[in-house]
């Protein structure tokens, strides 16, 4: 009986690194390059209306994988395009992307052989001083970002 739970647990392990490394395989192969279709970021807290928004920008930019594990991200500001040198590590369900300080983001991510999508949910729940009321609120923040990319 122990054999076979081992023998099932060293084909589990051996069938997710096969689809971790496939995924890592993709994001460089044939110049590595990823058009970001749509980015749509989400924002809201239940104190501060001013901070509620969301907004989807299309087709805004692109991300290069090399096989060293660097890369950069370039994306578009309105006239404006801007590049930013980052460094990444894959496993089978995240994107683990690090900017050039070296402050990495994980995003959880949903990948089909050319396509992935890395998303981001954080909350907080926070006190802070109501100048209108003169008390103490609680604030409930939630900030989502949904990246869907495509192979070039």
């Amino acid at each position: 009986m122990k054999k076979v739970l081992l023998f099932l647990l060293v084909v589990v392990v051996a069938i997710s690194c096969k689809k971790e490394n496939r995924i890592e395989r993709n994001l460089w192969k044939k110049d590595g390059e990823w058009n970001i279709k749509s980015w749509t970021e989400t924002s809201t807290s239940s104190q501060y209306p001013e901070d509620n928004y969301s907004e989807t920008y299309v087709n805004f930019g692109t991300f290069k994988f090399n096989k060293d594990g660097s890369g950069s991200m370039t994306y578009n500001d309105g006239n404006s395009a801007y590049a930013e040198q980052i460094t990444y590590e894959n496993t089978e369900n995240s994107l683990t992307i690090f900017d050039s300080d070296g402050d990495g983001t994980i995003f959880d991510m949903t990948w089909e052989k050319n396509e992935m999508t890395l998303s981001l949910k954080e909350s907080e729940t926070y006190t802070s001083y109501d100048p209108n009321t003169g008390e103490q609120v609680v604030v409930n923040y939630t900030y989502d970002v949904s990246i869907d990319c495509e192979k070039k």
